[in-house]
């Protein structure tokens, strides 16, 4: 019974690992996100008032 307990354990901590790496994964893909969105608007303000 200890050696399958064991094996549950190990199999919460691995799936907590997974679940950490993947939230600071989103976390980084959102962060590129906005840093493009940022710079695609100043490059439409830019184009805007370049038209004008």
């Amino acid at each position: 019974m200890d050696y399958e307990f064991e094996i549950e354990s190990k199999d919460i901590v691995s799936k907590t690992r997974d679940d950490d790496v993947r939230t600071r994964s989103l976390t980084l893909i959102a962060d590129v996100l906005w840093e493009i969105q940022k710079h695609l608007e100043i490059l439409a303000d830019a184009a805007a008032w370049k038209g004008e």
